[in-house]
C-alpha cells in the first residue's frame, strides 16, 4: 500500500552574532546587535565576561560591562536561536575589545597674587594624544592652548575680578571620549607699598620722619649706619651716623614681610643729608671810636645767604649781605663794643645757623702837651708836662733844633733850646700820641717863647807880677741889661768904679798872697733873665828872687868856675852872662852852670859874671 507523503523542507536557520568590535573603556554599554533568520527567537550568553546583558533574548539588546572586563580587555558573547521549527538550534559567537579610556590630571586649583606674571600649568593624560586649554577668563596660554605644561598669563580683568576657571580636554582620542578638567585660579589683590622716593635732612636736622603706606608688615634697612626708632613699623624715624652724615647720602629700603603669596614689595627712599651751614662772621675787630663805618667781613657756606643783627643801634647799608657795612651810632661807640650776630638763611632743611663776633671801640686819645711858655734865652732848659690818655704813649717833636732829655717818649722830659732856637726868639713843640692801636694819632702843640738873653763878654786871663799887680780890664754887653756891676773874689779895689765896663783893679795884699783873684762882670737889670756874668782870672805870680853865689877868687891855672850856689825862686829859667869872653857849660841857661874863662879873662884878672831870671 502506498500512501504519499508530503515532505516539507524548511530554510536553513542562520544566526550572526555581529562583527567584534574595539570600544572604549569609558563605554557604558556595549551593544549586542545579533541578526538571524529561519528561527522566531535568539538568546545571548556571555561566554566571557561578568557584566550583564540588558535583555538576553532580544536580538539587539546591550551588555554593561564590569571594571573586570574593562581589565581583561576583552568580552564574548554567544547568540542561540530560539524557536527552529524543527530545526537544531543555531549559534554564533563574538567578541568586543575594550581599550583603555583616556585619563586627565589637570593639576590641583591655584592662589596666586596679582603680581604674578603667569600660573605654570602642568596637566598630565594618558591614552588621548593630548590637551586643549580654554579660560573662562580673557588670559592668553603661551606657548599656546595645546601645551599641557603652558603658561597662563592673567589679563588685567582676570585679575580684577579675583579668579579665572581653566578647562583641560583631551585630545586624540580615538574612540573614547574626551576628558574635561578644571581647576581654579583663585586672584588675591597685590600688594601696595608706598614710600617717598626721597627725604632731604640737614646734618644739624637730620632726624628722619618715615611713613609707608601698605596692607603689610614691613621692615626697613639702611645702606648706612644710622638706626630706626622702630625697624618694623609703618610710621618710624631714621637717626643717621656720623658715617652717614659724612658720605651725604644714605638709601633706606622698605619691604613687605607677610605677603600671602604675592611678591615682596620694595621701596627706597634715597635720603640726602645736607652739610650744617658754616657761618662764619670774621674775626673780633677793634676800631677806632671816630670810626663813620665798620666793614663786616662774613662768609655762609651751605645756605643761600645770611643776614645780620646787632646789639647796637647803628645801622646796617645791607644787613642780608655777609659782606656789609655798619655805621655806628653814638650810642654804640659810648657802649664800647657791639655784638654782631651772622645767621644762616636759605637753610633748606637745615636749622639756621648763628654766630658773634664783637667790635670793640678803642677811644681815641687826649693829648695835652700843656700851657705855652715863655722863657729866657739863658735858661738851658724848659720842663714839659705832657699828658696822654687812651694811648700806650706820647712822642714828643718840635719845629726847631733843640733836644728832649732824657729822651722824646718822656712826657717829662726837659727841652734844651738850640742857639737857632734861641736866636729864633721861638719854637713849637708838638706831643703827639703812640700806640694808639686803631685810632690816628692825635697832637697837640706848645708854642715855647724864647725871649733874648743878656750876655757880657770881658778881656782874657791875665797874669801880672806881684811887684807890678795893677791891671786894667773891660767887658762889653749886648745891651739887654743897661747896667752892670764888677766883683772881685779877693780884696782890692776898683778904679774909677765897680760899674762901668772898664775899670782899674789894684789887687790887694791878700789877693798877692793868694796868688790870684777872679774878677766877675755881671748884668744887673736882668728882668726874667739870669744875671749874665762873665770871668777873668787875674793870676798874680811871686816876684822873683835870685842869687848869684859869693864871689870867687882863682888861681890862673884854674880851667873852671863852679857856680854851684845859684839859687831862684817863682822864675822858670835864668840866664847868664860875663863880662870877660869865656862860655858856660853845659849852657847859659842852666841855674848852676861851670864857667870855662878864656886867656883873656885870666889876662885881664877879673871879671864879673850875672845872672837874670827868665820865665
Amino acid at each position: 500500500v502506498s500512501k504519499p507523503i508530503t515532505l516539507t523542507i524548511t530554510p536553513a536557520i542562520t544566526v550572526n552574532a555581529g562583527p567584534g568590535q574595539t570600544l572604549c573603556a569609558d563605554i557604558s554599554g556595549i551593544t549586542l546587535n545579533g541578526s538571524v533568520s529561519n528561527a522566531s527567537g535568539t538568546l545571548w550568553t556571555i561566554t566571557s565576561g561578568t557584566g550583564t546583558i540588558a535583555v538576553p533574548t532580544d536580538l539587539i539588546t546591550t551588555y554593561a560591562p564590569t571594571a573586570a572586563d574593562i581589565t581583561a580587555g576583552t568580552v564574548s558573547f554567544l547568540i542561540t536561536t530560539t524557536g527552529n521549527n524543527g530545526c537544531p538550534a543555531v549559534t554564533s559567537t563574538v567578541t568586543h575589545t575594550l581599550t583603555p579610556a583616556p585619563t586627565l590630571n589637570q593639576g590641583p586649583d591655584v592662589t596666586i597674587c596679582g603680581d604674578s606674571a603667569y600660573v605654570q600649568l602642568n596637566a598630565t593624560f594618558t591614552v588621548a594624544s593630548g590637551v586643549i586649554w580654554s579660560s573662562n577668563g580673557s588670559g592668553t596660554f603661551t606657548p599656546n592652548a595645546v601645551a599641557a605644561n603652558a603658561k597662563y598669563f592673567p589679563s588685567a580683568a582676570d585679575i580684577s575680578s579675583g579668579s579665572v576657571i581653566l578647562t583641560a580636554t583631551t585630545t586624540g582620542n580615538g574612540t573614547c571620549n574626551p576628558v574635561i578638567k578644571t581647576l581654579t585660579i583663585t586672584i588675591t589683590p597685590v600688594i601696595k607699598l608706598v614710600v617717598p622716593s626721597s627725604k632731604n635732612v640737614c646734618e644739624n636736622n637730620s632726624i628722619v620722619n618715615l611713613t609707608a603706606s601698605t596692607t603689610s608688615p614691613v621692615i626697613w634697612t639702611t645702606s648706612g649706619t644710622g638706626t630706626f626708632s622702630n625697624a618694623t613699623s609703618t610710621n618710624t624715624t631714621y637717626s643717621p651716623s656720623s658715617t652717614d652724615i659724612a658720605s651725604g647720602l644714605v638709601t633706606l629700603t622698605n619691604k613687605t614681610t607677610d605677603n600671602t603669596g604675592c611678591k615682596t614689595q620694595s621701596g627706597i627712599v634715597q635720603v640726602t643729608i645736607a652739610p650744617t651751614p658754616i657761618v662764619d662772621p670774621g674775626f673780633p675787630q677793634t676800631v677806632c671810636s671816630t670810626i663813620s663805618s665798620i666793614t663786616l667781613n662774613g662768609d655762609v657756606q651751605h645756605a643761600a645767604g645770611g643776614t645780620w643783627t646787632s646789639n647796637g643801634t647803628g645801622s646796617f647799608a645791607n644787613a642780608s649781605s655777609p659782606i656789609t657795612t655798619y655805621n655806628p651810632s653814638i650810642a654804640d661807640t659810648t657802649a664800647g663794643s657791639v655784638i654782631f650776630t651772622l645767621t644762616s638763611t636759605g637753610n633748606g632743611s637745615c636749622t639756621p645757623v648763628s654766630k658773634n663776633v664783637t667790635v670793640t671801640f678803642k677811644k681815641i686819645a687826649k693829648v695835652n702837651a700843656g700851657p705855652d711858655q715863655t722863657i729866657c734865652g739863658d735858661s738851658a732848659f724848659v720842663q714839659l708836662a705832657g699828658s696822654v690818655f687812651n694811648a700806650g704813649g706820647g712822642v714828643w717833636s718840635l719845629i726847631g733844633t733843640g733836644a728832649f732829655y732824657p729822651s722824646t717818649i718822656d712826657l717829662n722830659a726837659v727841652y734844651t733850646p738850640s742857639k737857632a732856637d734861641k736866636t729864633s726868639g721861638s719854637v713849637i713843640v708838638t706831643l703827639t700820641s703812640t700806640s694808639n692801636a686803631e685810632c690816628p694819632a692825635v697832637s697837640d702843640e706848645m708854642i715855647i717863647t724864647i725871649t733874648k738873653a743878656p750876655t757880657v763878654t770881658v778881656s782874657s786871663d791875665k797874669t801880672v807880677c806881684a811887684n807890678n799887680a795893677v791891671v786894667s780890664v773891660s767887658g762889653t754887653s749886648n745891651g739887654v741889661s743897661s747896667t752892670i756891676k764888677w766883683t772881685t773874689s779877693g780884696s782890692g779895689t776898683f778904679a774909677p768904679n765897680n760899674n762901668t765896663l772898664s775899670v782899674i783893679y789894684t789887687p790887694s795884699a791878700i789877693d798877692k798872697a793868694a796868688g790870684s783873684v777872679v774878677l766877675s762882670m755881671s748884668t744887673t737889670d736882668n728882668g726874667t733873665c739870669k744875671p749874665a756874668q762873665a770871668y777873668i782870672t787875674l793870676t798874680i805870680t811871686p816876684a822873683p828872687t835870685i842869687t848869684a853865689g859869693f864871689d870867687k877868687s882863682i888861681c890862673a891855672d884854674s880851667s873852671e868856675i863852679k857856680l854851684n850856689e845859684a839859687k831862684v825862686t817863682t822864675a822858670t829859667g835864668v840866664q847868664w852872662s860875663s863880662t870877660g869872653t869865656g862860655v858856660f857849660g853845659p849852657n847859659n841857661t842852666n841855674i848852676q852852670p861851670i864857667y870855662f874863662p878864656t886867656v883873656s879873662d885870666k889876662t885881664i884878672g877879673k871879671i864879673k859874671l850875672a845872672v837874670v831870671t827868665t820865665g
